[in-house]
């Protein structure tokens, strides 16, 4: 933000969005964003197993197992994005894990 402010400069990983709103574009931002990037079918069962094996080591010692999904800043925060970015929701890989849990597996078995 230093070098924004004073040099108007801004990394190669950043994009500047309304009202100077700063957001990381590593990681694929814009595709994962965008639902241009999916998960296999193969590692959504993969993810479920590790899931399931770890919710049932903690049963077996009386813990239970949360999972939490954090928004990232462009979820959370999509009104500060530019337009062209903006206009376009479509299903995440985040979404797509969701509602394959869903599917697959009873609400009642995770809680």
């Amino acid at each position: 933000m230093i070098d924004r402010a004073l040099f108007r400069e801004v990394g190669s990983e950043v994009l500047v969005g309304h009202d100077g709103w700063l957001y990381f574009l590593g990681e694929n931002m814009i595709n994962n964003f965008l639902g241009n990037t999916k998960s296999t079918d193969r590692s959504l069962k993969d993810e479920q197993i590790k899931l399931e094996k770890r919710r049932d080591l903690l049963a077996a010692r009386g813990i239970k197992y949360l999972i939490v999904i954090a928004p990232n800043k462009e979820s959370a925060y999509p009104q500060y994005l530019p337009a062209w970015l903006r206009q376009s929701f479509t299903t995440t890989k985040t979404d797509q894990f969701v509602n394959y849990m869903r599917c697959i597996q009873p609400l009642k078995s995770w809680i």
